[in-house]
């Protein structure tokens, strides 16, 4: 391309157009990402020398519907090339032209160009789209409906991955369709949540993996049922059996086939690999009006099961959200909740036992936990990790509470790429979440490979 012998315009045409012409080929969507981000910056580039060229220092920034919260205060206004560092924080990973931002900027010359949106105009359009819509019992503004929408794009993307992988490893026929039935329904919810908040429905980026067809035709909810039935029935005597307590002590009866399978499942590995566990966790309640999707009593050995376990496809989708937006660990799974809560009985027991720090006073509870936190996070670095945050937070003038503020921002970004965003709630969920994925995943992160290493330390000495 030769942009010395292109008008401004020309060259911002040239650029959306390839940018529109490489999302819809490439495969990978961090690859697509990355690509737009990178012609994102280009487009920029232009627009900086033809505003040499034409001996102007202002820009106007290009407006979009539904920027995030933090551009919507700089986007479709005029700024001087300098402001365009300071106040739309241009060359930083979160500001103009940064990761994932479609916003760019062309030169204005004052008193010869017009505007494209006018202050007022966009006063009110930034109104409009803070009001916020509801859609099953949750409210969004536009910002939070496109990232959903992008949520759902991704979580689709990976049920067809599953759907195909499964029917690549010979799977039973009834496990494919249960998967390509989830995607459907997948498609469904998509479609009714874009109507609801007045989004056009973009299935191309749903389609990048090139998989072709994966929804199953025609058919019906009996089919559907049917095939769910196919499952192994795992009994209250059998997992009774497992933790070493009585049938009365578990409460199935509302619980469905594939979430009693994943209990069982999740319970036995545990107590497959922590024997010393068996008789601790002594009761399993199912409770309709339980808010979480489940919960532990961790110092009387009691796990609740919500509502959720009564339908595992809706428990899944819950969970899969969860991961995808990094509230639960990667590579786990649904199955993995049960997992867990049996963290948090691990955790009680070894408090109960004065293990690692635990330690149960007339005035309180100081659980492992605590202690196992502080180990992991030392040996992943985070104490040097904070001090360096510190002088940084420091340098650029913060101190007080504000200093106060950056550094909890960045101890909970630190938690959040190792671990999840649960992890950082209390030293309670960080070693629960930490246990899912070291127990779960078969290729554990960091973080949770030096909480197992610590973890089978302690064990040993039992």
């Amino acid at each position: 391309m030769n942009i010395r012998k292109r008008s401004p315009a020309k060259l911002w045409q040239d650029t959306q157009i390839l940018k529109s012409g490489l999302s819809r080929i490439l495969c990978g969507e961090s690859k697509r990402r990355a690509v737009m981000t990178g012609l994102t910056w280009l487009s920029g580039k232009i627009a900086e020398y033809n505003a040499e060229k034409l001996g102007t220092e202002y820009f106007e920034v290009e407006w979009h519907a539904g920027a995030r919260p933090t551009h919507t205060i700089w986007q479709g206004r005029v700024w001087s090339q300098q402001q365009l560092y300071d106040v739309c924080g241009l060359g930083t990973v979160t500001g103009l032209c940064g990761a994932n931002c479609y916003h760019t900027y062309f030169p204005f010359v004052p008193g010869v160009s017009v505007r494209a949106y006018t202050d007022d105009w966009l006063d009110e359009q930034n109104r409009k789209e803070s009001e916020p819509t509801e859609f099953r019992g949750k409210e969004y503004t536009l910002y939070e409906a496109k990232q959903r929408q992008r949520q759902m794009e991704t979580a689709m993307r990976a049920q067809r991955e599953k759907v195909q992988l499964l029917q690549k490893g010979g799977a039973d026929p009834d496990d494919v369709m249960l998967a390509r039935c989830k995607y459907q329904g997948q498609l469904d919810e998509y479609a009714r949540f874009s109507k609801k908040m007045g989004l056009k429905q973009e299935r191309e980026r749903i389609y990048l993996d090139m998989k072709g067809r994966v929804a199953p035709g025609k058919i019906s909810r009996k089919m559907v049922i049917k095939a769910s039935s196919t499952d192994n029935l795992f009994e209250k005597s059998k997992l009774s059996k497992v933790m070493g307590i009585g049938k009365d002590k578990i409460d199935f009866s509302k619980v469905d086939e594939k979430s009693r399978k994943s209990v069982y499942n999740g319970i036995k590995k545990v107590f497959d690999k922590f024997p010393q566990l068996k008789g601790y966790t002594n009761k399993i309640i199912y409770d309709s009006d339980l808010k979480s999707i489940a919960s532990s009593s961790s110092m009387h050995g009691v796990i609740k099961l919500s509502s959720y376990f009564s339908d595992y496809e809706k428990l899944k989708k819950k969970y899969e959200h969860y991961i995808k937006i990094g509230f639960s660990p990667l590579g786990t799974t649904a199955d993995s909740i049960i997992i867990h809560e049996m963290g948090h009985q691990l955790d009680g027991y070894l408090t109960w036992k004065g293990i690692y720090g635990g330690k149960i006073e007339k005035y309180g509870v100081t659980r492992t936990s605590v202690a196992v936190r502080r180990e992991v996070l030392q040996r992943l670095g985070y104490f040097d990790y904070t001090r360096a945050e510190r002088a940084d937070w420091t340098r650029m003038g913060y101190k007080g509470r504000e200093l106060n503020d950056a550094l909890d921002f960045s101890k909970k970004e630190f938690i959040t790429k190792h671990i999840s965003e649960y992890a950082y709630k209390n030293e309670r969920e960080f070693f629960a979440e930490c246990f899912s994925e070291y127990m779960t995943s078969k290729k554990p992160r960091e973080a949770a490979r030096i909480f197992g290493e610590i973890l089978e330390e302690i064990m040993e000495g039992l």
